[in-house]
């Protein structure tokens, strides 16, 4: 797991250092890998594919939700899982994050624009989803 993380890690970062190095020297002489369908679709679960990255996300396609929400929302996310997750959709810029100053500290996570484009893909996925469940094909649900 660790070494796959590792693996996509480094993919990334090649992948964005060619894409800087393109936009610096103005392309010429940088060769950008192939897009392929499969590319795109792996570019497109690079940033959502954590264990509860599109459970947020669908959590939070009415708008703004407090961290403590969220936890409620996905019970079976440890505060410390979630809390990564959280951060890595913040990086990738799929939700914002709003800090209050007051006491407690108070948090909003909301999705961003970027985010909010993924809400069609995210309302298929679970229609697929059920019809899946329907057919029997997938284990219910219970111990998510």
């Amino acid at each position: 797991m660790t070494s796959a993380r590792l693996t996509n890690s480094a993919a990334r970062d090649r992948f964005r250092a060619l894409r800087f190095n393109s936009r610096r020297s103005g392309g010429a002489n940088t060769i950008l890998p192939k897009v392929t369908p499969a590319r795109v679709a792996n570019a497109t679960l690079e940033v959502i594919g954590g264990k509860y990255k599109v459970a947020v996300l669908f959590h939070l396609k009415d708008g703004a939700r407090r961290f403590g929400e969220l936890r409620r929302l996905v019970p079976t996310a440890t505060q410390r899982m979630l809390t990564t997750q959280l951060r890595e959709l913040e990086r990738d810029a799929l939700i914002t994050r709003k800090v209050f100053a007051e006491v407690p500290p108070r948090v909003d996570y909301a999705p961003s624009a970027e985010g909010k484009s993924l809400l069609p893909i995210l309302t298929a996925m679970c229609e697929w989803g059920k019809r899946r469940i329907k057919r029997g094909k997938t284990q219910q649900l219970g111990a998510q």
